[in-house]
């Protein structure tokens, strides 16, 4: 009588146990994923930087809530291309002036430490790979793919080498320019997109800049790019979103000087912090793109910032200033 008892009073809290069972195998797969994609960027960063920094794990802060989704932000049709058959007669072409890229060396000259960037092994990992991003002093410290060839929704679960992942990639918008072109041929706003995760990872240190003091201690971010150069990005703003509804500030092309001023105008003015960064018309801008929690599920935070290219070396400097002689005479 008794084991009878025992065996109904088993079957009644099975279907308890399964439960209990599968959620604690999906926790203890879900851990394993997250570290397995914290190692990736890990392992990454040691093969290709300069970096010797040791980059731990926190199991204890890693988060399970990282859905974000870019469907339904402002898809612009992109003009169809002229026809490449149309003959061309060379003598109606009028020859191009090259004018000489202004590049700052202030980054330089202050001293600044560049990292070494090994952007050989990072385009044999994958040929989308289209600059590293560091914030110093931040857990910010990655390489980028531009989104082109595999479609923005593709590097939201996929990591660098192209795997599956909960932590995806940092990943420049598929319909920006590449940021290794000349300056004047970036996309007038350049946007960039990555994952919030609790323990500091991918772009969760963006939302820091919610607050006055932290932006006061971290100004400024440096973009490396496959060319050998690198932009200072001059952070001048900081906007809470609603996500995809405000399609106001996921702008890429500001037609004329009144657009680009109003747009400008509108980030400085709602700005979480404020910023003596000066903006003047032409200017190009990137927007670091990624989830916050405190205005409902969907809300973004988008961290905005002024691009100007630096020399990474003196070697650079010297033949650039060769190279602009040599078109003056």
């Amino acid at each position: 009588m008794r084991r009878r008892r025992g065996v109904k009073r088993f079957l009644s809290i099975s279907p308890y146990l399964i439960l209990i069972s599968l959620s604690t195998g999906f926790v203890i797969k879900t851990i394993k994923g997250e570290i397995s994609a914290s190692k990736v960027y890990d392992d990454i960063r040691n093969q290709v930087t300069n970096d010797e920094t040791d980059h731990l794990i926190d199991l204890d802060s890693i988060s399970f809530d990282i859905e974000f989704t870019i469907d339904g932000i402002d898809k612009e049709t992109v003009p169809e291309s002229t026809d490449s058959n149309v003959a061309v007669e060379p003598e109606s072409i009028a020859p191009v002036e090259e004018i000489p890229e202004v590049i700052s060396d202030e980054l330089l000259q202050s001293g600044y430490e560049f990292k070494e960037i090994d952007f050989s092994t990072l385009k044999d990992i994958n040929n989308d790979t289209c600059g590293w991003i560091t914030i110093d002093g931040s857990h910010i410290d990655y390489p980028m793919v531009h989104a082109g060839n595999e479609g923005n929704n593709f590097y939201l679960h996929h990591d660098i080498e192209k795997n599956d992942s909960a932590y995806g990639t940092i990943f420049v918008d598929e319909r920006c320019n590449l940021l290794e072109n000349k300056t004047e041929d970036l996309s007038d706003v350049t946007l960039v997109y990555g994952h919030h995760n609790k323990g500091s990872k991918m772009f969760a240190d963006l939302c820091n800049y919610m607050e006055q003091t932290y932006y006061d201690n971290h100004l400024f971010g440096v973009i490396y790019t496959p060319d050998g150069y690198a932009y200072k990005a001059d952070f001048f703003g900081g906007i809470i979103t609603s996500g995809v509804d405000d399609r106001y500030i996921y702008r890429r092309e500001l037609d004329d000087e009144q657009k680009y001023n109003e747009f400008i105008d509108y980030i400085i003015e709602n700005s979480s912090f404020t910023s003596d960064v000066n903006i003047e018309y032409g200017d190009k801008i990137i927007g670091f793109v990624t989830c916050e929690y405190t205005q409902g599920q969907n809300s973004r935070y988008v961290l905005f910032a002024k691009l100007e290219k630096q020399y990474t070396n003196e070697l650079q400097k010297s033949e650039s200033t060769d190279k602009s002689l040599s078109l003056v005479r």
